[in-house]
């Protein structure tokens, strides 16, 4: 009776689906002068080797884990030390800090030296870089594009006005890079005008009660704001309390920062730094269009960005790097509930012929000579949407897309329909060709109801000269240089568009010169800035800075 009993036994775990390779077999384990022929110590014992069996299999993944990471480890270490020049750490410095390096004068065959930002902390999701850390939250934000065309001047011109302007007194910048990873003579600029800024607010600090017009009296256009960095933080600006930047990690360490930034009364926004392929990484556009440049894909990237942080601002500002200045904070005026959206006319209309292919923009590519000749919207939009227009709409003028300043809920709007628009143009054209993105604003402002009536109801378009953006080309000015003045006692804010098609290049080297001769005319900032030694001493930089 034993003996049938096991054998059925061995017939049910053999076909058990859970233990297919484990039999149990009566004949050998238990023969017949075994003392156990029970049926309970036949279980006993499979139950025995079953647990041994699962305790060699889990020994068995433990070591071939630890083999897997030893290897990893020493791959990893053989790829450093074939690699060395990769790794470049912060900071660097050049053997001569006078000369002017620009993306043009790369080895366009070679590929440019790179930065591993290992030592850097990641600004958001693990996104990002994180080249300032805020002192506390802030309650706007200005997210500026570089493009492919612009240089390590242009950079270097752009934040050093943001700094002076005291813009980032209440504002954090995001700069949005079209390469990756970052060429090193970009992070060189921004480590530079961070050593800048903090000695220019270390120095003010020192001068006690003076006012900064008369630390620096020469000054006249670009005059340091540290007012602005100093003063204490009201409700009204930020809100109950302060809080914490949104950006980087939370822990110990930024509540040293905040710490520091109470005793010191010192207050500044952060400076942040993104590639369009993290916030982009499948170039939504190339599916409609060949070779999508950073001017398109920047509408993509503003719309994700702009949602991830949507709820810790209440003012945006979109603008460009390459050719803009800021010499007053533009973002103070609006107020801290102000819902209003601020578009800027350039001095062009509908008609006008548009740009060709080696326009500063770069985002051209008429695939005739008959289409050169076209107007700015009839070579979007088509011949038969043109001949629709009435005379009224041809006069129109075109909305710059340079610069766009509001609440962060219609500058949100805004990136949306354009991000949107772009796709529905580039499926309605016959070429796969980019195309010019101020002619789809400047469609959805006047000839589209996708914006909505609540952004609609606040948009306030603003024509060049008659708001504190002066946006160039505008109309002509006479000889004399007096673009940043619309009256003896009234200066702009924001200088927009001096390296944009239209401006001469002889009115272009004599903006430029005049802001770095102004920068550069106060003695204090000559000891500060090392760049102002050169500036001085050789007049013709300025003709290398226009180009």
């Amino acid at each position: 009776m034993y003996e049938v009993g096991a054998r059925r036994l061995s017939l049910e775990v053999r076909k058990s689906l859970s233990m297919p390779m484990l039999i149990v077999d009566d004949s050998e384990s238990y023969p017949e002068s075994s003392k156990c022929p029970s049926l309970r110590c036949k279980l006993s014992t499979y139950m025995h080797r079953k647990a041994k069996s699962t305790i060699s299999l889990c020994v068995g993944i433990v070591l071939c884990t630890f083999v897997l990471s030893v290897l990893t480890f020493a791959l990893d270490l053989w790829k450093v030390s074939e690699a060395p020049r990769l790794l470049v750490s912060f900071p660097y410095k050049l053997r001569n800090h006078t000369s002017f390096v620009k993306p043009s004068d790369v080895v366009p065959d070679r590929r440019p030296e790179m930065i591993v930002t290992r030592e850097e902390e990641a600004a958001l999701e693990g996104m990002g870089v994180l080249y300032r850390k805020g002192k506390c939250g802030m309650p706007q934000i200005v997210v500026a594009h570089l493009s492919e065309t612009t240089t390590a001047e242009d950079l270097k011109l752009f934040l050093r006005g943001m700094h002076r302007s005291g813009l980032l007194a209440s504002a954090d910048l995001v700069l949005l890079f079209p390469w990756q990873p970052l060429p090193r003579f970009f992070a060189k600029v921004i480590r530079d005008e961070e050593r800048y800024f903090q000695r220019l607010l270390a120095q003010h600090h020192k001068a006690g009660t003076r006012r900064p017009t008369e630390s620096v009296p020469e000054s006249k256009l670009s005059i340091f704001n540290s007012d602005a960095y100093t003063k204490p933080l009201s409700v009204s600006d930020f809100g109950k309390g302060r809080q914490e930047s949104v950006w980087g990690a939370s822990g110990a360490r930024n509540d040293s920062a905040s710490t520091e930034s109470k005793d010191d009364g010192v207050h500044y926004g952060a400076v942040i730094g993104f590639d369009m392929q993290e916030l982009d990484p499948d170039d939504a556009f190339s599916g409609f269009l060949d070779r999508p440049s950073a001017n398109l894909r920047r509408w993509v990237c503003y719309q994700i960005l702009l949602g991830m942080v949507r709820n810790r601002y209440r003012h945006a500002m979109l603008t460009q790097v390459r050719g803009t200045f800021f010499l007053k904070n533009v973002l103070a005026p609006l107020k801290r509930r102000d819902p209003s959206l601020h578009l800027y006319h350039t001095g062009r209309r509908w008609a006008d012929v548009h740009s060709s292919p080696q326009s500063l923009y770069n985002v051209f590519s008429p695939s005739s000579e008959a289409n050169a000749t076209t107007g700015v919207i009839e070579s979007v939009y088509g011949k038969k949407f043109w001949n629709s227009l009435e005379e009224e709409d041809r006069a129109r003028k075109v909305i710059s897309t340079g610069l766009i300043v509001g609440g962060i809920r219609p500058v949100r709007s805004v990136a949306m329909a354009m991000a949107t628009e772009i796709v529905r143009v580039a499926l309605l054209r016959k070429t796969r060709d980019a195309f010019n993105p101020e002619a789809v604003l400047s469609f959805l402002v006047h000839k589209s109801s996708v914006l909505g009536k609540k952004v609609a109801s606040h948009l306030q378009v603003h024509d060049s000269g008659m708001s504190p953006v002066n946006l160039l080309p505008g109309p002509p000015r006479g000889d004399d240089f007096n673009d940043f003045f619309r009256r003896e006692d009234s200066r702009f804010a924001v200088l927009h568009g001096f390296k944009n098609e239209g401006v001469t290049e002889r009115r272009r080297e004599k903006i430029l010169k005049s802001l770095w001769q102004d920068i550069c005319n106060s003695q204090n900032d000559v000891e500060i800035y090392t760049d102002c030694y050169s500036a001085v001493s050789a007049p013709e930089i300025y003709s290398k800075l226009s180009s």
